[in-house]
């Protein structure tokens, strides 16, 4: 399996990637699973290659923006840090737009959930 490293406040933090059998660690090819990454600092989990939910800019400095056409707005939203600390909660407006100018640099878990139920956690950044 290959081992990464993130930067993480300053320092840098290994991550475990889980790859198929044949080394897949995304969907490029139609034949690639979901790919889970594993901070092995903190035990946060990423998963990559099955996400509808994107986050504009990324990395961002005065706002994001949630972007999918299935999401039912406005969204409730937990923003965590990577260590786990719950950061900031709210709910978005019609645009889906989240102001975090005043949240410090950092990479940051935002779990979202619409008014249907459906939830999603997705990885951005803070510049």
């Amino acid at each position: 399996m290959p081992v990464g490293f993130v930067r993480n406040n300053g320092k840098w933090d290994p991550l475990l990637i889980l790859t198929d059998a044949d080394g897949c660690i995304d969907q490029s090819t139609p034949n690639c699973p979901t790919v889970q990454i594993f901070d092995l600092m903190t035990g946060a989990v990423d998963v990559i290659g099955d996400k509808k939910t994107k986050i504009m800019p990324n990395p961002a400095s005065d706002y994001i923006i949630i972007k999918n056409e299935e999401l039912v707005f406005p969204i409730r939203y937990l923003m965590y840090s990577y260590t786990g600390q719950l950061i900031n909660s709210g709910h978005t407006d019609m645009s889906g737009s989240v102001d975090v100018g005043s949240i410090c640099s950092g990479i940051f878990m935002l779990k979202i959930s619409d008014q249907n139920g459906k939830t999603e956690s997705i990885r951005w950044v803070k510049e």
